[in-house]
């Protein structure tokens, strides 16, 4: 079943890249109600956290509420292509779409619109966004192997 508070069915399915590391040395919004762990930080590249391209729009929902908790508000995920390939990106507006695209002139959004916007936005809740230390990392992946299988 999805989880109302970060929308996974999947109470383990991220950190997606380089999970043990990402737990460690990144912040995560820690969802209150399925326990995920979701990256919050990023890196001038954009390659991982909520600012990330992702491949699939259901890799994109996994950081949706990240997305929410770093921007204070609800946000919407984006098809976008670069003329080759189809990715997608998460932003608090339309505005935020329409300035990466000026920044960004090789990129194209099709639809014009977002595929999914949040529709009722709740604040993150005061620890809900922390460093985890390495007995929460230890038990996260231990219970992110069992559910991989």
């Amino acid at each position: 079943m999805k989880c109302p508070e970060c929308y996974s069915s999947d109470s383990r399915a991220t950190p997606l890249k380089n999970p043990e590391e990402c737990l460690l040395n990144h912040v995560q919004y820690v969802c209150s109600t399925c326990g995920r762990a979701i990256c919050m930080d990023d890196d001038e590249r954009e390659r991982h956290g909520p600012r990330a391209s992702f491949s699939s729009f259901n890799d994109a929902m996994l950081y949706l509420r990240a997305a929410e908790a770093l921007f204070n508000g609800p946000c919407g995920i984006y098809e976008l292509t670069d003329g080759t390939k189809v990715f997608y990106k998460i932003f608090v507006d339309k505005d935020g779409l329409m300035n990466y695209l000026i920044e960004n002139p090789e990129k194209r959004c099709p639809l014009g619109e977002a595929l999914h916007e949040t529709e009722e936005f709740r604040p993150a809740s005061k620890g809900q966004i922390q460093r985890l230390d390495e007995e929460k990392v230890e038990q996260y992946m231990k219970e992110k192997e069992e559910v991989d299988g």
